[in-house]
């Protein structure tokens, strides 16, 4: 998400409109059905409806995309509690139906269900980026985590690659999605010659392991592994650089990411409130994430075992206003926050993070009064006139207009 945007839409939460906005994004879990068997899935120990007779139908979904355009959403994430090309023909159909709507999407899969056919329908449609889950820097290591399907994926991101560059473009991006587990912590580097083998232009995501029982407690990172991986990154960034392969390694130099993955917000305290800003995290304000049966909260994080309210009995305005996201919007402010905040996953923790810190600063500045707005502005234009000179304020100016006016014409 675009910080500039994100604050736009939050200020439109705390101005003077008819109604608050919809989300900046969504993320949809379109089933919990899945074609491989991995050691680390949730579906291996959760309870869920193995019947998937609750799965909303295709028109329901069809529909929220015309609803979520009314709302002004943007971006798209098709997520998997299983695999969602296993309704690859409904993914096409939204696909299609976003970029009428000029939304962007992003898919998460594991990679194995695409084909040809629906990788040409998909190509100038908007996918900004695919995800592909790989678990192993190879077949032996990735099949065993995750029952299968290495060399169809890796297939199927070579196909990409080729028709990306047959056709000149530069989406979607393609990324190795990769959970660090005790197989291949010491083998980031191995990804890397991964991913400069597929295509120099694949990058690669590490996210941490999530360990809630058995099955993930045996891949799970000893306190020794944990010591010697900062060590592991430092090898995997510099064989990335030599490959010129990008990559969120970085981030993972900070041990605690892959340290009590079940308690991620643990060191995040709310400060003082003052309007909108001062919340723990401002995913309940800016994105959405909708279950196969069509229930609703904030992120992907989201899990309850007793239903909030559904977009299949109601309109998506009517649960994205409705009482269970206004319990969990107030729970940002009086350190209550959902249970399942606490497994917040690595990436999107750390994205969070780094949204929070920028709205909660511009967010104080709106409810300052208007002598210290004023000077807080003053003071800005002098350091960026001494940083970049008459050029780069008069960019900065220019920009700075150009924001405030489009705010205006959306509160006309």
């Amino acid at each position: 998400m675009e910080p500039i945007n994100v604050l736009r839409r939050m200020r439109r939460w705390s101005g003077n409109f008819s109604k608050p906005p919809g989300p900046e994004r969504i993320s949809i879990f379109l089933t919990n059905r899945c074609n491989l068997n991995c050691r680390h899935c949730w579906r291996q120990w959760a309870e869920w409806d193995r019947s998937c007779a609750s799965e909303l139908p295709d028109a329901r979904w069809l529909r929220l995309v015309d609803e979520a355009a009314e709302m002004g959403a943007r971006h798209w994430i098709f997520l998997g509690g299983g695999e969602p090309l296993v309704r690859r023909n409904l993914v096409v159909q939204m696909i299609e139906k976003m970029a009428c709507y000029n939304m962007s999407s992003l898919i998460h899969t594991n990679g194995t269900l695409f084909s040809p056919e629906m990788i040409e329908k998909i190509m100038g449609k908007n996918v900004q980026s695919i995800n592909f889950s790989i678990d192993g820097p190879d077949a032996a290591t990735n099949d065993y985590i995750r029952g299968g399907g290495f060399e169809k994926a890796i297939a199927n991101m070579r196909y990409f690659a080729d028709a990306k560059h047959k056709l000149g473009v530069k989406f979607p991006c393609l990324y190795l999605y990769v959970t660090i587990t005790n197989l291949t912590y010491d083998r980031v580097d191995h990804f890397v010659d991964l991913a400069a083998s597929i295509d120099p232009d694949v990058r690669i995501l590490l996210s941490a392991l999530i360990v809630e029982e058995d099955a993930t407690a045996q891949l799970a990172l000893s306190p020794e592994q944990r010591c010697t991986f900062p060590e592991m990154i430092q090898k995997g960034i510099r064989r990335a650089e030599e490959l010129g392969i990008v990559t969120n390694f970085q981030r993972y130099l900070d041990v605690e990411l892959t340290e009590d993955s079940t308690n991620m917000q643990r060191n995040v305290r709310t400060t003082q409130r003052l309007g909108l800003s001062g919340a723990m995290c401002y995913e309940p304000w800016l994105s959405a994430a909708i279950m196969p049966d069509g229930a609703l909260g904030p992120c992907c994080a989201f899990y309850e075992s007793r239903r909030p309210l559904s977009i299949k009995d109601l309109t998506f305005e009517q649960v994205w206003l409705g009482a269970y996201m206004a319990r969990v919007r107030e729970g940002m402010f009086n350190g209550k926050p959902p249970a399942y905040c606490a497994r917040c996953p690595s990436n999107l923790f750390v994205d969070k993070e780094e949204m929070r810190i920028f709205l909660t600063e511009y967010l104080r500045r709106d409810e300052a009064p208007r002598y210290k707005r004023w000077a807080g502005i003053v003071r800005r234009l002098g350091a960026t006139l001494r940083e970049q000179g008459p050029t780069g304020l008069r960019r900065h100016i220019q920009a700075w207009w150009k924001f405030h006016r489009k705010q205006r014409e959306e509160s006309s």
